[in-house]
C-alpha cells in the first residue's frame, strides 16, 4: 500500500492538540453550517438514517433514506432484499454498497433479537444499557453507535467515520497509527458536551468533503488555516488520493463496546 507522506520533520514545533481542536473548531464555522437534525425520528430509523450518513453528505442521506423508505413496503422487506438491490437504491452515496450491508445487517439483528422493527425499548433504561443495546447489533458500524449516541440519547460523543478520520489525519490531529486504526482517541475531552453536536455535525460535513472533493478548494482552506504544515507534510499530490487505512491485525484492535462503555 501506498504510503503517506512522513510527518514533519522531529525539530519543527508542533501545535498540542487543544490549539489545533480550537482552530478546526473556528476554520470548520467558517466554512459549513451546522446540519439541522432530525432527533424525531424512532430510535430504529436513527439508526437506519445514520448507516446511509456514514461518509456522505447529510442532503445525500437524507435524500438516500427517503428514497429507501418509498422503494419498499416496510422494513421487513429491506431486510430481506439482497444488498445489491438494496445499493441502487442508495446510489447518491458515496458507498452504496457498504450502506446497504449495514442497513441490512442492522434490520436483521434487531428482527433476529426482538422479532420486531423497533429500538425505542433501548431509550428506557441507562445510555450505558442503551450504547450497549446498539453494540450488540451484529454489523453495526462504530460510527453509527456513536451518532445515534451522540444525537438521539443525549450522549457526548464525537462520530468519526473514515471521512472525519481523513480530515484529523490531514490536519496533523491524529497520528498515522490512529488513522490506521480508526481511531481518535480524546476528542470527546477536546469538546466540551455543549459544542459537541456542533462540533461532531461540521467535522462530518468536512469528512464528507475529503471523501467526495480531497483536492477542492474548501478542504485545502480548512487544513491550511489548521495546520500549514501538515498541508505540506500530509496532504498527497494534486490528483493523488489519500491512501486508505491500514487496519492492525484483529488481535491488535479492543472492542468497540468496551472503549464506548468507558466513556459513559
Amino acid at each position: 500500500m501506498t504510503s503517506a507522506k512522513k510527518p514533519a520533520a522531529a525539530g519543527r514545533p508542533q501545535p498540542n492538540h487543544q490549539q489545533l481542536i480550537a482552530k478546526l473548531h473556528k476554520a470548520l464555522k467558517a466554512s459549513y453550517k451546522p446540519p439541522a437534525t432530525s432527533g424525531s425520528r424512532p430510535l430504529l430509523e436513527q439508526v437506519l438514517f445514520a448507516c446511509c450518513l456514514e461518509n456522505a453528505h447529510h442532503a445525500a442521506a437524507e435524500k438516500a433514506f427517503a428514497t429507501l423508505l418509498k422503494s419498499y413496503f416496510d422494513l421487513n422487506e429491506v431486510r430481506v432484499t439482497t444488498v445489491a438491490e438494496l445499493a441502487e437504491s442508495l446510489a447518491g452515496l458515496p458507498d452504496p454498497a457498504h450502506a446497504a450491508l449495514s442497513l441490512r445487517r442492522v434490520l436483521q439483528g434487531v428482527f433476529e433479537s426482538t422479532y420486531a422493527f423497533s429500538l425505542d425499548h433501548a431509550k428506557k433504561h441507562s445510555l450505558a444499557h442503551a450504547i450497549k443495546t446498539l453494540e450488540n447489533i451484529h454489523g453495526i458500524p462504530p460510527f453509527v453507535v456513536a451518532h445515534v449516541a451522540s444525537t438521539a440519547l443525549g450522549g457526548h460523543f464525537i462520530p468519526v467515520d473514515r471521512g472525519a478520520l481523513s480530515g484529523l489525519f490531514l490536519c496533523g490531529i491524529i497520528s498515522q497509527e490512529e488513522y490506521d486504526a480508526g481511531k481518535a482517541v480524546g476528542l470527546e475531552r477536546l469538546i466540551p458536551k455543549r459544542g459537541g453536536i456542533e462540533f461532531s455535525g461540521l467535522l462530518h460535513q468536512f469528512g464528507a468533503d475529503c471523501i467526495a472533493s480531497l483536492h477542492g478548494s474548501t478542504v485545502r482552506k480548512v487544513v491550511q488555516a489548521v495546520n500549514p504544515a501538515a498541508l505540506k507534510d500530509r496532504f498527497p499530490k494534486r490528483g493523488e488520493p489519500l491512501p486508505a487505512p491500514n487496519p492492525p491485525p484483529p488481535s491488535d484492535r479492543k472492542s468497540n463496546t468496551s472503549e464506548l462503555q468507558s466513556r459513559v
